[in-house]
């Protein structure tokens, strides 16, 4: 027959031998280890015993120890999460999470909880979230490796999530069908961010929003998002989708493997003036080209602006006025490239 005991430091189990002879298996206490306000348990503790934390001159420390309710889940199988450690009656202050509070609404997390647990936002008022750290709803790899996504967010029972949330819909537009940017409920992502749009997994033509990091930071439509392709071009993640743009959407931005978008602006009469083109282009080939030409007797104010991110060669401009007042001409160029 087994026999369980717990001593002062060590876990005992009696076990038979192939020889039917009763030896002893002596595990080493369970560990703790020092968090941000407390302990946390570091080693998992033996199946329906806890581990017991105690702060000690700065120090954690652990203890196996009988189970405060010894049919919880947590105490028949026990685990590194913080419902475990309650079960110990220890310290276990080391647990703790960070949730904000987004100008757009909605509570988004800031800092996620240790491996294992969840974080469980709430608002309190329109400038404060209150966080708690708690079981994961799911034990997938978002409650494995915590993130600052709204996934990891969702893993918290009855959290609010909403200041992940950004609007995106589902359209058929010329037989271009998938996501798209919208004014809706949830809002666009604040200056600095990007909307990424992903097709819902059950229903196809579904899509759900989610702030996320921009490509580039020093894209204009990651500084001031709107509802354009472009700006939806801007989010990282391979699941974007944008689909639901057709051809004839404006875009100001060219993102290939190889040659980037040409643009080419011709204006001929009496008054060739203010002619404007503004390309920004991000590829890891030949940057954006642009050609502007403005032909008359008053052909003038023509501005060309370049914005290119690529691997190779930089933006180009071209700009060429002819006339009798063939003046104030500009040519603006930002290049940042890798060789």
């Amino acid at each position: 027959m087994l026999e369980n005991e717990v001593t002062k430091n060590k876990f005992c189990v009696a076990k038979k031998t192939k020889e039917n002879e009763t030896r002893k298996i002596t595990l080493d206490s369970c560990k703790c280890e020092d968090g941000d306000d407390g302990c946390q348990l570091k080693s998992v503790p033996p199946p329906k015993m806890a581990c017991r934390c105690t702060l000690e001159d700065k120090e954690c420390s652990g203890k196996v120890v009988a189970c405060d309710d010894t049919d919880n889940r947590k105490c028949i199988n026990p685990d590194l999460t913080k419902e475990s450690c309650k079960q110990g009656k220890g310290d276990c202050g080391g647990y703790t999470c960070e949730c904000s509070a987004e100008e757009k609404g909605g509570c988004a997390i800031h800092t996620a909880a240790p491996p294992g647990n969840a974080c469980k936002c709430k608002v309190k008022s329109k400038s404060k979230c209150t966080a708690e750290v708690v079981d994961c709803k799911y034990a997938d790899h978002n409650c494995k490796r915590p993130s600052k996504t709204l996934a990891y967010c969702k893993l918290a029972d009855d959290g609010n999530c909403d200041g992940h949330k950004c609007s995106c819909g589902w359209r058929d537009k010329n037989g271009n069908k998938g996501c798209y940017l919208k004014n809706g409920a949830d809002g666009k992502a604040p200056d600095g961010k990007a909307c990424a749009c992903t097709l819902d997994l059950d229903d196809n033509k579904k899509c759900h929003g989610e702030i996320v990091d921009c490509k580039s930071k020093k894209n204009k439509r990651c500084k001031d998002p709107d509802m354009t392709k472009a700006s939806c071009l801007q989010a990282v993640g391979e699941g974007n989708n944008c689909e639901g743009y057709d051809d004839d959407d404006s875009v100001e931005e060219s993102e290939n493997g190889g040659e980037s978008g040409e643009s080419s602006t011709e204006s001929t009469g009496a008054a060739g003036t203010n002619t404007t083109v503004e390309i920004e282009s991000e590829n890891s080939g030949e940057s954006g080209a642009s050609s502007t030409e403005s032909t008359g007797p008053a052909g003038t104010n023509t501005t060309v602006e370049i914005e290119s991110e690529n691997g190779g060669e930089s933006g180009a401009s071209s700009t060429e006025s002819t006339g009798a007042a063939g003046t104030n001409t500009t040519v603006e160029i930002e290049s940042e490239r890798t060789v």
